[in-house]
Formats: C-alpha cells, structure tokens, sequence
C-alpha cells in the first residue's frame, strides 16, 4: 500500500463513540484460524488462545456504544493510501477509518483550531477529582512544579502548554487537555496571563518543531 503522508497536524473535535468492530473481525479471524489448526492437530496449544480471544471479543462488545476519550489530549498525523483507507497516528495509537469524510467527523486540523479558538493564556486548575476507572483521579488538582497553561480554547478543545523548570532551564512541551477533565465544567483558570503565547502562528510553528522532534 502506498503510504502517503499529507503534512498536516490534527487533533480530535472530542470523545469518539467507542465501536469496536474492526478489532472484533481481526479476532474472528484469527479465531477461525485456530479453530482450523485444531482440527488439523488437536495437540497443537490452541484452545486456550481461542478462549481468551473469545474473552476479548466479549471485553470489546461490553465497551461498544461508550465515550471514548483517549487520544483527545495529543496531536495526530495523517496517513492514506488515496484517500481510500485512512490511518490516524500518533506516538502511542492508531486509528483506521474508511475514507475521508469519516476522518473530518472526529478530527481538525490545528490550523483551523487556531483560526477559531480564543486565547487565555492562564493555569489549568481542576477544582474536583474525576472519577476514572472506578477510582478519584486526581490529575490537575494540585500544580506543584509543573503548571498546565491553557493557551488557546474552542468549546471543550483546550490547547496548552506544561511548563516545568529543570536544572534551572524552562522546559516547555505542547499538548491538549483530555476532554474528560473539561466535559463538567469543575475547573478554574488561575494565575497572571502568560501574554508571550498569543501569537498564534508562533505557537503553531513551536509545535511543528516538537513534533518533528518527536517523529510523530
């Protein structure tokens, strides 16, 4: 397949209704391929690989139809075979998706972010733990050395930056607040306006740079 890279940055217009029937049709696949090596070698260790694959499968049906909030707090890159098959990366996930206009529902391209974002340039600050997982998570509720500074905002996108001092150096990295810190409204904006970061076209400039750092 010819992997074509269009040079863009993206970022997801929020949480993805989870559906997970690609990774289901893998399983069954590769569940019809042990069945059939079990039948051709009862000895071969295959059934209990094809239990837990059903186990997975089952997993997977039990997530269907939920709000999927990963990948909301990082940038994405886009890769297409002719805009037929389309495949969503970044450092840690891939995404497939099945033609274009079926990219454009859930993604946009930090240009057209910033274009229609608004600037506020102050700490992050959650003013509650969310509940994750069965468990408080308490991320964003107490800054200690590293400070999340929201920079730009459009709805419940939020653009930031963490900055952290190490050996007496200002280490600075882009990123995206997770929309499920966002969706209840229980955080405040805090601390004097970091001003430096309103020029919109410089800050797209210093994530390019990152992320080419990166090789995301």
């Amino acid at each position: 397949m010819d992997i074509i890279y269009n040079g863009e940055i993206y970022l997801k217009k929020g949480p993805e209704i989870y559906n997970p029937s690609a990774d289901i049709k893998e399983i069954d696949e590769k569940i019809e391929e042990l069945q059939k090596l079990f039948t051709e070698d009862p000895n071969l260790f295959t059934l209990g690989i094809i239990e837990l694959s059903k186990s997975v499968k089952s997993s997977l049906e039990k997530e269907r139809g939920k709000l999927d909030y990963s990948g909301t707090d990082t940038f994405w890159r886009l890769y297409t075979n002719d805009g037929i098959n389309l495949l969503m990366k970044n450092n840690f996930q891939e995404r497939k998706y099945n033609g274009v206009e079926e990219m454009k529902r859930i993604y946009m391209k930090l240009s057209e972010f910033l274009n229609e974002s608004s600037f506020i340039g102050k700490e992050f600050v959650r003013t509650a733990p969310i509940r994750k997982n069965g468990m408080l998570d308490t991320s964003y509720t107490s800054p200690l050395k590293e400070k999340n500074i929201v920079l730009y905002a459009k709805n419940d996108l939020f653009l930031a930056v963490k900055r952290k001092i190490e050996q007496d150096k200002l280490i600075e990295r882009y990123t995206l607040i997770n929309s499920n810190y966002i969706k209840d409204r229980n955080y405040e904006f805090h601390g004097n306006i970091y001003s430096e970061y309103k020029d919109k076209t410089k800050v797209y400039k210093l994530i390019r740079r990152q992320l080419e750092k990166e090789k995301i």
